[in-house]
This record gives structure tokens, C-alpha cells and sequence, in this order.
């Protein structure tokens, strides 16, 4: 039996994971993609204490910093977690007396045509993992904030030149990325468009578009898209968790949710601001509000 079963291995997963050991908790870590989204980040400059980090070296930090203490890390996947008298039961063999939920958040895909048709033949969700692939090609970027100027940026280490593609009139990222991206000659705006279609014939050859009511096009060798994303919220539903109209889980200060012994941190939550920063210290919060709750019910 684990006083603490955690799902996800992001910053609010690791951190949390931390926490708990270090409270003395029998802490159980379920982990998938190691950092989560951060993995996809090529470079991270907003973190208290490093200038400028490659995202997976950041995540090798965290690592390396959980693995100092007694927790169970589990490279398994969660596709259940149901109650069982009292406690819960994870992917029906790991019991453990608390829950916290740290999964995260997915991509958004566009949904027009051939863009599922494309994906891994062009089509991609990840400019880190694949923008060695498109040196000296054209490529576009769907999105216009942070994550999509941020891709711009690494994909034009590599390509020839970057389309970045954007719905509105103007890049609603960070100023420090906007002017970055300004300021790079292989970027360029294509503003006011919006996606209609990606054409190809075994691979990814022309992004249709709509600006200002006429239909144009783009040659391109790679679409990458960056349009924001969704939390991943099948756990909690399945549990009962009380979710947001966008489906975020609902949290209280001390990241509690709803539902007796569960607790959630991270980009799940409805908490607004969605940085590493503010994940991990969620985690912290969440791995004390455990605490607290298996000493109110005597169970450390």
C-alpha cells in the first residue's frame, strides 16, 4: 500500500514526487514521457536560476533530484484508477491511500483536411524532435503565442525559412519571443491567415490558406503545428473530479479537488498560468495537502 500513487512526470509530477518523499510518504511516481511538454523544449529561459536551459537538460535536473529519494518510479502508463474501500486502486494492481494528478496537458490539432493524412509525413506536433529533419527546407508554423513563436525560432536553426502562420493581426506571445522572431530574417509573418487545408502527395508539398477573404498557398516541406493545448482529463473524470466548462480540473488553494484524497497540480488545473515554474511549486502544494490529508485520517 502507498500513501501516495502520482501520475505524470512533468514539473508539478517530479516536484510533487520530491515533496512527498521527503514528508516521508510511500510515494509511487507513474511515468510516461519523462518532463512532459518541457521535453519538447528547446530552450527554456524563464526559469528562476538558469538564464538559459535546454528543456530536456532541465528535466535531467529534476530527475536526477527525485531519484536522490525513495520514490517508485513506475514506466507504465495510467488507463484506471477506480476507489476501493477507502483507498484507490491504480491500473487495477498498485493500491495506494492518495491521488494526485499531475497529467498534464496534450497538443490541439487543427482538424482540416490532411492534416491527419500527413502527420509523420510532414505533418508535426514537435519542432525540437523534428526540425533536424528540414534543414535548408521551407517549413510552416501554425500559432502565433508562445509555443509556436518558440518553434519558429528553433526551426530556423535548421530550415532554409519558416512560415509563421497566425489567424490574427498581430503574435500574441512574449514580447522577448516576438522581438526575437522579428528580428530573425528567416522568419516570416503570415498574419490574418487562417488554415484550410494541407496538400501533398505522399508527403507534405502546400498549406492552403484564407487571408482577408482570398484563398493562397505556401510550398512547404513541413507544418509544424502549435495552436495551444488540452488537459488531459480522462482520469479525473473517471473519478469523479469536478472539471471546468474548458476541462480543467477544479482545485482549491491547497490544489484539493472534489473528491476526497485526490488532488491535482499542473497544467490540469484551472489555476490560469500555465508555466514550469508554477506547475512544479502546484506539486508541492499538492504533495503537502496530501500529507496533511493522510495524517487528519491517521494513515502516516
Amino acid at each position: 500500500m502507498y500513501d501516495v500513487a502520482i501520475v505524470g512526470c512533468g514539473p508539478a509530477g517530479l516536484n510533487a514526487a520530491l515533496y512527498c518523499a521527503r514528508f516521508g510518504l510511500k510515494t509511487v511516481l507513474f511515468c510516461v514521457q519523462e518532463g512532459g511538454m518541457i521535453s519538447e523544449a528547446a530552450v527554456v529561459e524563464n526559469y528562476l536560476g538558469f538564464e538559459q536551459i535546454e528543456g530536456r537538460a532541465l528535466i535531467e535536473n529534476f530527475l536526477k533530484h527525485v531519484k536522490s529519494y525513495d520514490v517508485e518510479i513506475v514506466r507504465e502508463g495510467v488507463d484506471k484508477i477506480e476507489k476501493k474501500n477507502g483507498s484507490f486502486l491504480v491500473n487495477g494492481k498498485y493500491e495506494s491511500r492518495s491521488i494526485i494528478l499531475a497529467c498534464g496537458s496534450k497538443k490541439k490539432k487543427l482538424g482540416i483536411e490532411g492534416e491527419s493524412e500527413f502527420t509523420g509525413k510532414g505533418v508535426s506536433y514537435c519542432a525540437v524532435c523534428d526540425a533536424p529533419l528540414y534543414k535548408d527546407k521551407m517549413v510552416a508554423v501554425i500559432g502565433g503565442r508562445n509555443s509556436a513563436t518558440s518553434s519558429a525560432l528553433h526551426l530556423a536553426n535548421f530550415a532554409k525559412e519558416v512560415y509563421l502562420v497566425y489567424r490574427r493581426d498581430k503574435l500574441r506571445a512574449d514580447k522577448v519571443l516576438v522581438d526575437k522572431v522579428i528580428g530573425n530574417e528567416k522568419i516570416k509573418l503570415v498574419l490574418d491567415a487562417v488554415p484550410l487545408k494541407i496538400k501533398g502527395d505522399k508527403f507534405v508539398e502546400e498549406l492552403v490558406f484564407e487571408q482577408k477573404g482570398e484563398e493562397k498557398s505556401i510550398a512547404v516541406d513541413g507544418i509544424f503545428i502549435e495552436i495551444g493545448v488540452e488537459p488531459c482529463n480522462a482520469l479525473a473524470a473517471m473519478l469523479g473530479v469536478k472539471i471546468d466548462e474548458e476541462g480543467y480540473v477544479v482545485v482549491d488553494h491547497g490544489m484539493k479537488t472534489n473528491v476526497k484524497g485526490v488532488f491535482a497540480a499542473g497544467d490540469l488545473t484551472n489555476v490560469p498560468l500555465k508555466q514550469i515554474i508554477v506547475a512544479a511549486a502546484q506539486g508541492a502544494i499538492a504533495a503537502a495537502s496530501a500529507r496533511d490529508f493522510l495524517l487528519e485520517n491517521e494513515s502516516v
